[in-house]
Order: structure tokens, then sequence, then C-alpha cells
């Protein structure tokens, strides 16, 4: 019967591991879409015969008769003659999906397809793995599956991870370990010594983790003390582009991306043959041809042709900086290096000769010695095993990658950071703060909780400053635990006058990384939240328990029991955090109405209206969202800019033109539909473009107080309604907007 599933969704090759009750493990071969590699297996012999090993490649190809994943994604796709099946396929979809979380933070269009892409492939990863698991052990149940991350991961990428990984497989008990400390507990055995040094470098990220094994009497680990981890968003997928950029350029031709879609991916995969034909001889002649663009190249390199590239691209200079971080760390712990004996390569691109040379460079610097893995399997295999092994060895003295801040409101409505947990600090632990709070309005019902990650950066110092001095640190980005915005709605007594600070609120992060809260109402002795779970800082950030009496829930309503409120008609996880805010704060407005989200009005194209609220009084309001953090500039009839806090310049992309036409151009769709079930009434309309509170929009010309944060939206829309509080009602139900607008 299987005991433990574990699964390492790498950006090149996914492996999956399973143990069962016997103890014994292996790796999971899903025959329809799985790839053999030969090689030796974990444990086997130097005289054994090479063993297989088997991955899945990550990779994905929409097909007219369905999706197809791993290995018969490109199989299918180069027997497709479609003009645009290429469009179709999608690869190195996990480092796109960090870089998509890290930067686009939910504003880019694209950010859309590309989850849908990368859910694609495991909700079809998990249908094959479900099959083969109920044909090798008789039944379905997965009791306990354990999914790793880079370290660096965004919270948003680990959630995403869990979630869809829950839902397709539905595991009695899931949990998320850091890829690399994997991998250390993997080569934790006495021949390698029990304190490990290991270096990751996959597809898409580099990690680098040092911990002391303990081990018990068979020599196997029984638990880990974590030293330190650090990460990057390298790795050697980028060889490839510019393994094919180079070769392009050799032949006086265009960058690979100016081509159409067919020849970049054509391109990226012979820069890919090249690379791994790299790992074994000293020179490559690698045929190129794409007959429809009228090219044919020889892709002619050697080791040192490429080993100079990536020495002078990001990625010889990332590793080397990784490197000299990691060791820093290492050394403010108090650890001297003279007591490790080396680091132990991880990771299928180690094979790779460039990023070799640049490891060996790298640690020659700092005095240390790199080792390769016994086998090309171990390299490939070491984290999804040692995540088997995470389940018997706990891992002791983890700490955290980034500070945690309370978001506040100050009293002249500025928002305000208040850290809880320093950088770097050891779980588990108890916050040195603890908030007081008061009532601020009359009707207020409760305080609501927000906190996030809190990332910083030098203050910019004027040129005139000559003093020398190091620049403070400054808040530059809060990124929330939660998509909408705040974790857990602590209550408060309604007859409390305002401004009477009796709440006193700290904070706990235990030893599975679970962030708690405790509250008391200090005037009457009387405890609100007793050490409540309201996120888990390793995985996902989970709703607090409905059934917990003390706590409102995240979206409770913030109006009356004898008040309708606003119905949501088609109730959307979304994917973006800025609509999540919107749509929590519209249900929580102390009026009635009905809330449609995400639905396509105008038949000519696939736009979504992002909300459209209805209410009694006959107004229609039309939102755009548009999450670009920044300050925003242009005007009612050319494109927008948002340039952020890194001061790089980005459009707001719209169509057309702007977000307020985009906004606008539905109006018409949406009276229509309207005036065809309410005939007899007259309905009036408002199109409004929200932004973030960290965007500046005083830039933007020619859009008046319809252009808002979202903060001010709850207020805008208040005025509205009490100005047409004399105006002819309409009798609203929710079949009628159903059938308008097609969702019934």
């Amino acid at each position: 019967m299987l005991k433990h599933l574990a699964i390492d969704l790498g950006n090149t090759n996914t492996l999956i591991a399973v143990r069962d009750e016997q103890g014994d493990e292996a790796l999971m071969h899903l025959p329809r879409i799985s790839q053999i590699q030969a090689s030796r297996l974990p444990g086997s012999s130097e005289e054994s015969d090479a063993a297989p090993y088997t991955l899945v490649p990550s990779e994905i190809f929409h097909s007219d008769h369905g999706p197809e994943i791993g290995g018969r994604a490109w199989a299918t796709l180069e027997h497709d003659e479609r003009p645009d099946a290429y469009r179709r396929y999608s690869r190195n979809f996990k480092r796109q999906l960090l870089d998509s979380f890290l930067e686009a933070r939910h504003s880019e269009e694209g950010h859309r397809s590309l989850l849908e892409a990368s859910t694609d492939f495991v909700r079809l990863l998990c249908i094959d793995l479900l099959i083969e698991i109920e044909r090798e052990f008789g039944s379905r149940h997965v009791p306990s599956l354990i999914l790793t991350a880079p370290v660096e991961a965004p919270a948003e990428y680990r959630s995403w991870l869990r979630n869809v990984f829950n839902e397709h497989l539905q595991p009695q008990n899931i949990r998320l370990v850091d890829e690399s400390t994997a991998a250390a507990l993997f080569y934790g055995q006495e021949d390698f010594g029990s304190r490990v040094l290991i270096v990751d470098i996959g597809g898409s990220t580099s990690d680098i983790t040092l911990a002391d094994i303990g081990f018990s009497g068979d020599g196997m680990p029984i638990g880990a003390q974590l030293i330190s981890k650090s990460g990057k968003f390298i790795g050697g997928s980028a060889i490839d582009d510019l393994i094919a950029e180079k070769a392009f350029e050799i032949q006086g031709l265009q960058h690979p991306s100016s081509y159409n879609r067919k020849t970049y991916l054509k391109a990226i995969r012979a820069g890919e043959a090249v690379k791994k034909k790299l790992s074994v001889f000293k020179r490559v002649n690698q045929a190129y041809e794409d007959l429809q663009a009228g090219l044919n190249i020889n892709m002619f390199f050697k080791q040192e042709d490429v080993n100079e590239m990536v020495f002078s691209s990001h990625i010889g200079t990332g590793i080397s900086e990784l490197v000299t971080q990691s060791v820093a760390e290492i050394n403010q712990r108090g650890i001297e290096t003279s007591s490790i004996s080396g680091a132990i390569m991880v990771g299928g691109c180690t094979l790779c000769p460039p990023i070799r040379a640049a490891l060996e460079q790298a640690f020659s610097d700092v005095d240390l010695e790199l080792f390769d893995s016994p086998s090309e399997a171990d390299r490939f295999s070491a984290v999804v095993f040692g995540a088997l092994r995470s389940v018997d060895a706990p891992i002791s003295q983890d700490y955290l990658l980034h500070d945690y801040a309370l978001r506040l409101k100050a009293r002249n409505g500025n928002t305000v950071y208040q850290t809880l947990f320093p950088k770097g600090t050891v779980i588990p632990c108890l916050s040195d703060f603890s908030l007081k709070a008061s009532k601020r309005s009359a009707n207020q019902i409760g305080i609501r909780i927000s906190v996030g990650e809190l990332y910083r950066r030098p203050r910019q110092i004027s040129e005139d400053d000559q003093s020398g001095a190091d620049a403070p640190l400054v808040a530059a980005e809060f990124r929330p635990l939660s998509a909408e915005g705040h974790l857990i709605v602590i209550p408060v007594d309604p007859a409390a006058p305002v401004g009477q600070r009796r709440y006193q609120i700290s904070f706990a992060i235990d030893a599975e990384r679970q962030l708690r809260i405790t509250a008391d109402d200090t005037l009457v002795q009387k405890r609100l939240l007793d050490n409540v779970v309201i996120s888990n800082l390793t995985e996902a950030a989970p709703l607090p328990d409905p059934g917990h009496s003390a706590a409102l829930p995240a979206n409770a309503p913030g109006r009356t029991s004898s008040q309708k409120g606003i119905t949501e008609l088609n109730p959307n996880p979304g994917y973006n955090s800025l609509e999540l805010e919107v749509s929590r704060i519209l249900r929580d407005m102390p009026i009635e109405g009905y809330l449609i989200s995400n639905i396509i009005v105008d038949g000519r194209s696939l736009h979504e209206v992002d909300h459209l609220l209805v209410t009694p009084s006959g107004q229609v309001y039309i939102i755009e969202c548009k999450n670009y953090k920044g300050t925003w500039s242009g005007g009612i009839n050319c494109g927008w800019i948002c340039t952020g806090p890194d001061l790089v310049e980005r459009d707001i992309l719209a169509r057309p033109v702007n977000p307020m036409l985009q906004c606008r151009r539905y109006i018409g769709d949406v009276m229509r539909r309207l005036a065809s079930q309410y005939p007899e009434y007259q309905f009036s309309k408002a199109c409004l473009v929200v932004g973030p509170d960290e965007a500046h929009l005083d830039g933007v010309s020619g859009c008046g107080t319809n252009l808002l944060n979202v903060s001010n939206l709850p207020g805008f829309i208040q005025r509205m309604e009490e100005r047409r509080v004399d105006r002819p009602r309409v009798e609203l139900d929710a079949e009628t907007l159903k059938r308008a607008f097609y969702l019934s």
C-alpha cells in the first residue's frame, strides 16, 4: 500500500517518488508520458548494469484531440501542421510562473494564460499518476504528499503548487519542503559526513543549503538542523536561449524571438540539444532547419565557447553572487568554511560544463571543494527522494528569508508597516511587537489583520548628501499572505467607544511555520482569539477555521443583519489579487445590489469585465482593475505608463489604448442587456478604473474621480448612492440579471 508520495515539479523535468508500507522507495514511471534515462538508480553498486531512471518532461501541448503532456507533447506537436500549433505549446513554465508571480504580481494579462497552462500540466499529470498508483497499489488513495519548492519561491507560487495538487490528488496530508534542504537529507549519510552543503542548480532556480544531519543506528537521517539557505532565480534553461541567440547572430540573423513562435521554439530546442551534447563531447555540430522561415543553420559550438558566453552573462554573475552570499551567511552564523568538507552538486544542470566551470571558479574563490553526485540518477532524483525522507527527519532551526510585517493605517490616512518578524528569525518564535487597537468608527464591527512579506531597499539619497553614510532601508513592497488582503477579522464590542485602545493582539510562528494570533479585550478581560492559526508560511495561506466562534471569517460583511447587502451572482476565485480585494470590499458595503465578476460582454473579443455592480437605485458600475504599483501617467486619449519603485517604466496594458477607454468600450452592450430584461427602467452608468493603494494616480489626466485607489472605492460608491436616494427604485432579482448576462 502507498504510504508517501513525493513530487518535484521541475522547470525541465518532473520526478515522482513513492514509499510503500514496507519502507521501499522507487521512482514512479508513468508509461504514457514518462521518458527513460539510462543511469544507475540510488543505491545500486558501481558493478551493476546501468539501470534506467524515469522522469516526465515538463511540457504541454493543446492539440485538437485534447492536451498532451510529458514525452507526448513535442512528439504530437511535430506532426501538427496547423499554423497556430506552436502557440499552443508551453515549456519552461515553472521559470515563467515564478517570474510572473515575482514581477507582474498579477498585473500582466499574460499571467492568466501562463497559470492555466501550468495548472493543465499538473491536472493531466495527476490523472496519469492516479491511474498508475491504482495499478501498482490497488487504490487511488494518497495518504501523504510531499511537494518541493525553490528556497526563494514566493508565497503565491507555494500556494498555487499546494492547492493545485491538493485539488487533483486529494491527499490526506500535504506538506512542502525546500528543494535543496530535501537534497541535504538524501545525502545526509555517513559517506558524506553529517554537515552537508548542497548546490542545487535547476532549469529555473539555483539554491545552496547547509545543514547538520543527525543519524540513526542504521546510518539513515533522523533529523536536520538548518544552518543556512540561499537562492536565486537563475537556471540552466537560460543557456538554451544564449546558444540559440549566438547561433543566429553568427549567421547575421535577427534574434530568434523576432521570428514566429515555431521558429523560436525550434531554435531554443536546438540550443538545448547543443547544451546536452556538450556535457559529453568537447565540440558539437547541431543541425537546425526551418523550411518555412527559410533557415538552415549548423550550430557549431565548443565547450570553451559556451563557457565564455555563460561567464559573461547574468547566469555566471548570478552563480558567483549566490556562492558569495551563501558563504557570507554561513560565516555570519559562526560557521567556519573549514568545517565543511565540500559541496555536493545536485540538479541536471550541474552536468553542463559552463555551469560546472562557473561553480568551480566561485567555490575555489572561497576555498571549498566541489563533489559530483555518485550517479546521474542521484543528481536528478536527490530532491524527490530527500522529500520522502523529510517525513522521518524533521528540520529544526529553520528561519525566515523575508521580513514579515503588519499593514496599518496611520491617523493621517497613510499606510505604514510594523515589522513582526525580521528576516533571519529562527522559528518557532514570538513577535516582540503586540498591537494595541481600538474602534475607529462607530459602526465598525471588526479589526482587519493584514500580514505580508515586506521587502526593503535603500532610500534614495540626494546628490548633495556628502555624509558618506549608508542609505537607510525603507519599505519598497508589501505582499499580503492572503489574496483578499487580510487574513482574519477580530470581532469588537459594538458598544465600545471610538478610540478606546482596549484590544491587545500578539503574533507567533510555531514549529510548523504556522502564523498564529492571540487577541484579548483588556477592558473586560476576555480572550477573543486564542493562538489561532491564520496562515502557513511554508505552504499556502489557509482561511481561519470557520467553526471558530470567536473570529469572523475574512469576508465577513460590514453591515447589520437587517440589511440584505450585495449578492455575488458568480463567485469567482479570480487570478488577480486586486480583483479579489475589490470583490471583498463590495461585498462588505452596507448597500444592496448584485455583483457580477469576470464576464465577457463583447462578442468581438474575449476580454472580461472585471466587475459589474448593479444597485436598486438604477446605478450600474463598470469596474476595471489594474494592479500596477508605482506612479501612473497618461491621458484620457493616450496610453498609460506606470513607473514602478524600481524606476522601470511599464505600459499599463489595455484594449483599446488605456483602461478608461477599455472600461467605456462595454457600456453599450451592458446597457442593452439590462434593457432587454428591464425595458421600463432607465439605468445610469459609471465607469471606474481602480488601482492599488500603492499606485499614485495624479499623473493621469482627464479621468477625474473615476480613476481611484482601491481604498477610496467604497466612499465613491456610497456618495453616488446617496445622490440617487430620491430616484425611482428598480426591483432587481438574481435570475433576471443572470438571464441578462447569460449566467443562467
